[in-house]
Parts: C-alpha cells; structure tokens; sequence
C-alpha cells in the first residue's frame, strides 16, 4: 500500500525528516515453463518496492530499491552519473519519476504483447472447424483475459503509486524548500532557525510535474487499450462457445435424423415379429395337439372285426409330473440369473459411489 510519513521538530513543529514507500507491479514472462498456461500461476511477475527518506537536516536522501531489474538499475546508474547527479540535488523526486517511467514503459509494453496473439486468434476462426479446435481457441482465449485482468490490478497499483509521488513533490516543495513568503534570518534558514533547501529550479519542478502527468495520462491509454483487448477476447470466447453450441445442435440433429430412422427400422421389424407370432399362434395348437397324441401314452387299435379303438396308457401322470418339474426348473433358473445380474448392479452402484 503506498503510503508517506512526514517526522517533525518536537519543539518547532517544523517538519524535519520525510519518509515515501510504494510499489509497482512488473509482469515480464510472456509464456511459461513447459508452454504451461502463465495466467494460473503467480510465477512470472515481480513487485519491486521502493523507500526513500529525506533528511532536512543534512540534506541527504536515501533510497532503498527492493528486487529492481538489472537493466533499470543500470540505466539509474547512468542517467544520474555526473552531471546526471547532480539534478538529484535540485530534485531527489526525480529518482521517483525515472522509475516510475521506466515501470510504466515495462508494463505497457507487456500489454502490447498479448495484440498479436489476440489478432492470430481472431484469424484463426475461419479455417477451423472442428468442436476440438474451438474449444481449444476458447481456452487460449480465457488465457488472454485472465492476463489482461491481471495487468489492469498493475494498472492500480502503478497509478496509486504515482498520484502518491505527485503530491509528496508538492509536500516536499512547501515543506522543506525555501519557499517566498518564508521569514529568512539567514541564507537558507527560517524564522524558526529550521535549514530549509533551495527552492528547485523552475524548469526542474515543471519538468517533473509534467514526467508525472504523462505517466497518468499513458496510464488511461493503456487501460483503453486493456478494456477493447479484453472486450475483444471475450467476445472471442462467446463465439467459440456460439459455434459449439452450433455444431453440438448439428449433431444433435443429425443423431436425432438418425434415432428417427432406426425408430422406423425397429417400426418394420416389430411388424415382421408380430407376423411371426401369428404363425405360431396358428400353428402352436396344432403342434401340441400332435405332440401329445404322438407319444405313447395315447394309441389307437383295431380289433379282429375291424373296430377301432383308442387306448390311453396307465402311465399318463408321468408326462404330467415330468412336464411341471421341468417347467419349474426352467423359472427357477430365469428367476436365478435375473436376482444374480441385480446383486452384481447394486454392488457396482456401491462401488462407484465409493469411489
């Protein structure tokens, strides 16, 4: 959270000592390990933290940069060797400027990264055409806009961060510089015998004002540009969704073409099933009436004078008995196999609920 505190003279009152910290937000790998997707991990981001403190008393300034790149390191090495140093006398706020500057070129030159992948997907939708490429174009999609969320959180973070450093220029103007109006007893010295800095050359403090403004002004830029790239991934993913949606219903329709024709097929074979059914009912009596008068049980005669006669065996029952225990045997089994292929579906129903 950028944040300041301003110490004063426990008998002036006068502010004396002057602490700044803050922190920007830098996302610098583009792609990750593995071709993984970076947007769900935290890797591939820093946050560089930065504390300055200001003494009135000796004048001096201390800066305390947590994880800063090598390459900003170098360039504030050489843009404030020399000649370049001595403008931290007239203003150590510029120390904030250059690296504010310089984060805020990193960050929206990370976002100018995600146009051309964004502009390949858009391309893309019209030579493919299968579920499987959609859906994978909708994920490389999601993708895009869990960045470009991401680097709009930096945005925030970056903007805060300079709005803070905008105004401790203002407070380290008024408060620690010798300013008109101020009573001088002597060179550089108030009425309250507090040591106050020269005021910082005109040009100096105009030239940082308007460094500071500019970082805001390209900060609403970027997140133009971060709202239509968003606004564009998402409707990149509503098409890929529509289209599956509408090749999901082709299918949907070409299956239900298909379940209507096998409908019919089923339609012409229970008409067929239903002729043989038929048959059997006409010739099922017929078959057991020859059945049983063609066993042994039942016979016919004929005597010496030429009369028949029919003759039915004392061992009748036995047909009887026998075809009962066999009809009883036979829903035995049935009854078996069904309670079997039932307890087997109950334990597998346990086990994928276990599972």
């Amino acid at each position: 959270m950028p944040s300041r505190a301003v110490h004063h003279d426990s008998r002036t009152q006068q502010p004396i000592e002057h602490e700044l910290w803050y922190s920007v937000v830098c996302r610098y790998m583009t792609f990750g390990p593995g071709g993984r997707d970076p947007s769900r991990r935290v890797l591939g981001w820093q946050r560089m933290c930065v504390w300055s403190n200001f003494e009135l008393a000796d004048s001096s300034t201390t800066f305390v940069i947590f994880r800063c790149k090598e390459e900003i390191k170098q360039k504030f090495l050489n843009h404030f060797t020399g000649d370049g140093g001595a403008r931290l006398w007239d203003h150590p706020m510029l120390a904030h400027a250059f690296m504010l500057q310089h984060k805020t070129m990193q960050t929206t030159a990370f976002q100018h990264e995600f146009a051309d992948p964004l502009y390949l997907l858009e391309e893309e939708g019209e030579a493919v055409r299968s579920v499987h490429e959609h859906t994978r174009r909708a994920k490389n999609f999601l993708a895009l806009s869990r960045r470009l969320e991401q680097i709009t959180t930096d945005f925030d973070i970056l903007e805060s961060s300079i709005n803070l450093v905008k105004r401790e220029v203002k407070t380290y103007e008024r408060d620690f510089c010798d300013q008109p109006g101020v009573a001088i007893t002597s060179k550089g010295t108030s009425g309250n015998g507090i040591a106050l800095l020269a005021c910082p050359p005109r040009n100096v403090s105009t030239l940082l004002d308007d460094t500071l403004g500019s970082l805001i002004d390209d900060i609403g830029l970027a997140r133009s540009y971060n709202r239509v790239y968003r606004e564009r991934a998402r409707i990149g993913i509503n098409e890929c969704f529509a289209v599956v949606n509408q090749l999901d219903a082709e299918q949907n329709n070409h299956t239900a073409r298909e379940s209507a024709a096998i409908a019919l097929a089923s339609r012409s074979d229970n008409l067929s099933l239903r002729t043989i059914q038929y048959m059997s009912m006409l010739f099922l009596p017929a078959s057991l009436a020859s059945s049983i008068f063609g066993m042994g049980f039942f016979t016919t005669d004929v005597d010496d004078n030429g009369n028949s006669h029919f003759f039915v065996s004392t061992k009748w029952w036995m047909w009887v008995l026998i075809s009962v225990v066999l009809t009883l045997v036979c829903f035995a089994i049935v009854f078996w196999g069904a309670s079997w292929n039932a307890e087997r579906k109950r334990i597998s129903d346990e086990d994928t609920k276990e599972v």
